[in-house]
């Protein structure tokens, strides 16, 4: 049987697909396209209290009208971006082809001095608009540097303890010094050497200046943004003390154990005070050791291996600073609690360093060893009683504050990061003067379940 092939029919097949696709180009290339072709800012070099005019030229690179287009500008530092409140960005309406010229506002307020900053624009802020391309609405001025109202003096440095106020000193911005420089700039009368970067500073003996230069590097480049991130508190740090005029967290290397248990109290081998984190030796060169944790009856041992590029300082101490700094006033207890669930180590020093290892973990009870595989978190430990020894000393048996204690590391073990971030948020808005008060918000941050109510309830936290 013969089979007769209409190429007409064929034919026309052809034309009409190939409209089809032709059609659904033209409609995809009539969107708008903005973007940012130039940038200005002055003053170039800004200070700390100035206002910044920034001006952005905008243009519709597209086919089609680009309608209340939102613009911004961003100051990241740390990782996180500051910028204008989103209801007072300007917006554009631009036909194609057409431009405009956006500027803004921006006042460096305290704490903004002696920080390198990365300044970007953005244009469709948040992506309202379906655009030709979505990948070119950004503009980078690059990275500036904004100088402190009162510079720094090293003859004058009102960081430093009074306990060491005597000693011969020498200074050096570890952003334009490296260590070989530091070390040949030297004089043979220097006691003690203060390095400082845009976040950190350390004071350090000339015997501990190796250790404690790598040491307060790490702490400005890679742990101040990973422990403030942590709990989502800002980078900007502003101590309001005049003696600080660079709102530079200091850490102080003490010369010897009694000299800082004279500043910190006995039994102690480090604190933290304003903005002062006091630490010995060994927080700056350790000494292998195992860790310890006692739960009741039962005792944890265990080894730290850090990478060697891994080196924070006071992790704990650190997230002091960081409640006294952001959280409303509050109880010592409560704030060495928190501390310990924000800076739990099994949960901190993996972010802070990604290979660390926790090996020979062991498990003692009631003279009985078994070896563990996996190190469990304080979060864990203090989730039941016997609270972990910590714990048991600051609750003092006080049955309301143990159930705080309960509570926050039983959200904790369930919601990680994310309630971290959320208790933090609401410890830092809400008055947690009285246990009550505490009590509160830790139900407003465990979502106010009725079960953590009547648990709060119980235990006499709350009416």
């Amino acid at each position: 049987m013969l089979k007769i092939h209409n190429r007409n029919k064929s034919a026309s097949v052809h034309r009409n697909l190939f409209t089809f696709v032709f059609l659904l180009f033209l409609l995809s290339s009539c969107k708008p396209d903005l973007i940012i072709t130039q940038g200005s800012f002055s003053p170039s070099t800004p200070q700390e209290g100035d206002v910044m005019n920034i001006n952005l030229v905008v243009k519709n690179n597209g086919k089609v009208t680009a309608s209340d287009a939102k613009i911004s500008i961003f100051f990241e530092i740390a990782g996180i971006a500051y910028a204008p409140p989103s209801n007072s960005l300007p917006a554009v309406t631009l036909s194609p082809g057409d431009q405009t010229t956006v500027s803004f506002q921006w006042k460096f307020a305290s704490g903004w001095g002696n920080k390198r900053v990365h300044l970007f624009a953005e244009a469709d802020v948040g992506h309202s608009i379906d655009e030709l391309d979505e990948q070119n609405n950004r503009y980078d001025f690059g990275d500036l540097f904004i100088l402190p109202t009162t510079p720094f003096t090293c003859g004058n440095n009102q960081l430093i303890i009074p306990k060491y106020k005597n000693k011969a000193y020498q200074c050096f911005d570890i952003r334009t010094n490296t260590l070989d420089n530091i070390l040949s700039s030297l004089n043979q009368a220097t006691e003690r050497v203060f390095l400082y970067g845009d976040f950190a500073a350390i004071n350090t003996p000339v015997t501990l200046l190796h250790y404690s230069y790598d040491r307060i590097i790490f702490l400005n480049n890679i742990q101040f943004q990973i422990q403030t991130n942590n709990v989502s508190a800002l980078p900007i740090f502003d101590f309001k003390d005049p003696s600080d005029p660079l709102n530079l967290l200091c850490v102080t290397v003490y010369d010897n154990i009694t000299d800082l248990q004279a500043d910190c109290g006995a039994g102690v081998d480090a604190c933290a005070w304003g903005h002062n984190i006091s630490v010995t030796e060994n927080a700056v060169n350790p000494l292998p050791s195992i860790t310890g944790i006692s739960k009741g009856n039962i005792n944890y041992y265990y080894n730290t291996v850090m990478p060697s590029d891994c080196l924070p300082i006071e992790f704990h101490e650190f997230q002091h600073i960081i409640d006294r700094l952001y959280l409303k006033p509050h109880d010592s207890w409560f704030e060495e609690m928190v501390a310990r669930l924000f800076a739990n180590p099994s949960n901190i020093l993996p972010l802070l360093c990604p290979s660390v290892q926790f090996t020979d973990i062991q498990k003692v009870e009631n003279g009985q060893t078994q070896i563990l595989t996996t190190l469990p978190s304080l979060w864990e430990m203090n989730s039941t009683l016997p609270l972990e020894n910590f714990g048991t000393q600051y609750a003092n048996g006080d049955v309301c504050k143990q159930a705080i204690i309960l509570q926050i590391n039983r959200d904790a073990l369930a919601g990680g990061q994310t309630y971290l971030r959320k208790l933090f948020s609401i410890l830092s808005i809400n008055d947690i003067d009285t246990d009550q008060k505490i009590a509160q918000a830790v139900l407003l941050a465990n979502g106010n379940d009725p079960a953590v109510k009547a648990f709060l309830q119980q235990n006499g936290c709350i009416p």
